[in-house]
């Protein structure tokens, strides 16, 4: 990992982008890391993992990757042979309820 400062990224920003082709790179500003830029590659790993975990909300994921809709998100899952996340229980009883309560369907 490269780290460098705020000021010297914004006048390198080429080669700033040319080195995070292969590595991270932190950008600082008065000491402090404000930013960093991943590898593409390494970035959407690291977005389909939090989502395929279960530790990232589905329009997150989406807004973050640039899709549009949710056919393209289980796609890229696909591609990279992760699995879809698992819906906790929890969640379901929730939906349920919510059909019986809200939408008056009984189950």
């Amino acid at each position: 990992m490269k780290t460098i400062a705020a000021t010297e990224a914004k006048n390198r920003f080429g080669e700033v982008l040319t080195g995070a082709e292969n590595d991270s790179v932190t950008i600082e500003r008065h000491g402090h890391g404000v930013a960093m830029v991943l590898p593409f590659h390494m970035a959407r790993r690291l977005i389909l993992t939090g989502y395929s975990k279960g530790e990232m909300p589905r329009a997150t994921a989406m807004k973050l990757l640039g899709f549009t809709w949710y056919g393209q998100l289980l796609d890229a899952l696909g591609n990279e042979g992760m699995d879809q996340p698992i819906v906790p229980i929890a969640s379901i009883h929730r939906m349920s309820k919510y059909i019986e309560d809200e939408i008056g369907l009984a189950r």
